[in-house]
């Protein structure tokens, strides 16, 4: 009895390492490029909380929220390695499409934005949640 009762613990445990390898493996990241200095795109916040907004249209957003500081700085040399999507790629989206992409989480997506301050050398790699607003 002893035996069977070890042999399930072990099964068990072997379960549920493995299914947690699989649910790592399906994130898929996303890398949005953002330039403060382009007229559709904008800061705003405050230092504990800023958002980066993207001004699709009059009454469409996209805004993202950055989780923590800076993870890593990017140089322009290597930004090819990345699948980058620009303001065009979100302007493409309409309102049901750009819910659909951030909102519908199978497979689970990261966001990160490539942020282009007032160096042209480097670029500044931030993971952030995603939220619309509308005004």
């Amino acid at each position: 009895m002893k035996k069977l009762f070890f042999i399930s613990i072990i099964y068990i445990s072997f379960y549920s390492c493995a299914s947690s390898q699989v649910e790592e493996k399906s994130i898929q990241k996303y890398y949005f490029y953002f330039d403060k200095t382009h007229p559709k795109m904008e800061v705003y916040g405050n230092k504990k909380e800023l958002k980066h907004l993207y001004r699709l249209t009059y009454s469409d957003h996209v805004i993202f929220i950055p989780y923590d500081s800076i993870e890593k700085e990017i140089k322009i040399k290597k930004l090819k390695k990345y699948k980058i999507k620009d303001y065009d790629w979100l302007f493409k989206l309409n309102n049901t499409g750009v819910g659909q992409f951030f909102i519908k989480q199978i497979p689970k997506k990261e966001f990160y934005l490539i942020e282009k301050r007032e160096s042209n050398k480097v670029l500044y790699l931030r993971r952030v949640s995603f939220i619309q607003e509308y005004e």
